[in-house]
């Protein structure tokens, strides 16, 4: 109050009533301090305007009298008082599903207003960033002119990122602040969340069969959308390619599509050994974007699928033409492979054999390490003999039927001609070393009016050719049919016969050793004896020698 229009003085004990149209509370009332001050304390939860007047009366003199004062109407200093509340607020979007091994930025929205209606952008404000899953965890970025800051991430697995953003913005001449953060807020206000989605694709199985055979791969393709587990992808068309050995079997669809397990099968078939690579390939959909899944390198998966083709052959021989009454063996070879090029020995399989002339008419044998089975027969008539052979192969839990009649890989039958042999004598005749005709060789006239009678011999070794059917001791009319061999030591003499390709022995022999000098007769002095080899002991001195048999001539076609 003032008494004199310049000095105003406090007024003490004087009740001040207040009224406030925005906040809390929106009246109160104090007595004035000897300062002539009273306090009204507001706040507000929201941004907006505060008008709050005052009103009082002061009485002086001594009549009492007063004067009620108000701020209603004034302006300035005596008019209302008014307070402007500010708020500020930070949002983060978008949220969103998104494939693995792609980029997703977040953008924070940083606000402010003073009136609670009208929200500007507030530029020049740190935006701090924190993620739960994926890269990079922190980041920070500043908001521009449109109050925006971003923060970009990516992951390589399925699952969910979390996303907060956090910032304090400051307003008004006191430096006040607000802190703003999307930790604990709902809607844009709170966290982002970003769903990271995969796919993969897988090819099985693996495997080894026989030619011939199918084999069928199955494919599954699976999507992840963020912490869900694996499911089947439904309706994926999945294109298969094949290298290497083999083909699709007749009739098989390609692409595929999956079914309601994610599957999808594709089967091929190889007549040859080798290595089949199959490779599965898919585009896999999910809100709006593609994930290219291969087996060969793209995405999840599994790597490619492969199929080895095996392969086994049987062969038999030789072919051949023998005389009559004399066997013949026949050796089967039985082989596989799983590239189509090195084939291998089989060991320990069951060998059949079918004859059809000649005895026995059927036989078996096991192979040996060689992989090789033999099969022996005879015929004591003139004609031909074809000889099969067929076996069973197991490899890999799998059989494979082979016979030289026809199925698998085959050398065809053997066949073995029989026929009536010609057969002719043969002398022994001495010849020296390098081949000339030995001086002491004495033709006589033996049976069939020919021969030789050889000596005198003292020990030592000698070389004798052996000659059939040399009519007259004449070379040149016979056949050299092989070689016998002599030693002459101790009293004893010894020998061993070959024979030249084609001949062979029809009989034994007939020997004659003496110490005479005088052709022995054939049919009372000669000795019978093996044509092969033999020995005969209790000589001494100089001797003579002779050695007779048969051989079947070589067979002429």
């Amino acid at each position: 109050m003032t008494t004199d229009g310049t000095t105003w003085l406090p007024v003490e004990g004087v009740t001040v009533d207040f009224t406030n149209d925005f906040g809390t509370p929106l009246i109160g009332s104090a007595t004035t301090d000897s300062n002539g001050e009273a306090t009204f304390t507001i706040s507000s939860d929201a941004a907006g305007t505060s008008t709050v007047n005052v009103s009082t009366t002061v009485a002086y003199g001594d009549r009492g009298e007063h004067i009620g004062l108000t701020t209603v109407g004034g302006t300035g200093i005596p008019g209302p008082a008014t307070k402007i509340w500010w708020d500020a607020r930070i949002s983060l979007s978008p949220n969103g599903t998104t494939a693995v091994g792609s980029d997703h930025t977040f953008t924070a929205l940083v606000e402010m207003t003073t009136d609670g209606s009208t929200w500007l952008p507030v530029n020049g404000a740190a935006v701090d960033f924190t993620n739960d899953f994926g890269t990079p965890l922190t980041g920070s970025a500043v908001t521009g002119a449109s109050g925006m800051a971003t923060f970009t991430i990516s992951s390589d697995a399925a699952g969910t990122s979390t996303v907060n953003a956090s910032a304090t913005v400051a307003y008004g001449d006191p430096g006040e602040y607000i802190d703003l953060t999307t930790v604990g807020g709902t809607g844009i206000h709170g966290p982002a969340t970003k769903i990271w989605w995969d796919a993969r694709i897988s090819l099985s199985p693996n495997g080894t069969n026989a030619v011939g055979t199918n084999h069928e791969f199955t494919a599954l393709v699976e999507i992840k959308v963020g912490d869900a587990a694996w499911a089947p992808a439904v309706g994926v068309d999945v294109t298969f390619a094949l290298t290497g050995a083999g083909s699709a079997c007749v009739g098989q669809l390609n692409p595929v599509t999956t079914d309601v397990e994610g599957k999808a099968r594709f089967s091929i078939t190889s007549d040859t050994a080798g290595v089949s690579t199959v490779n599965a390939s898919a585009c896999v959909s999910h809100c709006g974007e593609n994930l290219a899944v291969a087996t060969d390198g793209y995405g999840a998966h599994t790597g490619p699928a492969t199929k080895i083709w095996w392969d086994a052959r049987i062969s038999i021989g030789p072919d051949g033409c023998n005389p009559v009454g004399e066997p013949h063996e026949f050796t089967t070879l039985v082989e596989m492979t799983t590239d189509g090029i090195t084939w291998s020995p089989v060991n320990g399989v069951t060998v059949n054999f079918t004859n059809d002339f000649g005895t026995p008419l059927t036989g078996s044998a096991i192979t040996d390490t060689n992989g090789m089975a033999t099969f022996t027969i005879v015929s004591y008539m003139a004609g031909t003999s074809t000889v099969n052979a067929n076996a069973t192969v197991n490899y890999e839990m799998e059989n494979l039927y082979v016979a030289t009649d026809g199925y698998g890989a085959y050398s065809g039958p053997a066949i073995k001609d029989w026929y009536e042999p010609e057969s002719d004598t043969i002398w022994a005749k001495l010849v020296d070393v390098n081949g000339s005709e030995y001086p002491n060789a004495i033709g006589f006239k033996g049976t069939g009016n020919w021969g030789w009678y050889n000596g005198p011999l003292s020990e030592g070794s000698y070389t004798f050719e052996l000659w059939a059917g040399a009519a007259k001791n004449d070379t040149s009319r016979g056949q050299l049919a092989g070689y016998l061999y002599l030693t002459y030591a101790d009293g004893c003499v010894s020998y061993t016969t070959t024979l030249e390709p084609g001949f062979t022995a029809k009989e034994g022999a007939h020997v004659y050793i003496s110490y005479d000098s005088d052709a022995p007769d054939f049919r009372k002095d000669f000795d019978d004896a093996d044509f092969a080899c033999d020995s005969l002991c209790g000589f001494s001195g100089e001797i003579y020698f002779a050695f007779h048999s048969s051989v079947y001539l070589p067979y002429i076609d």
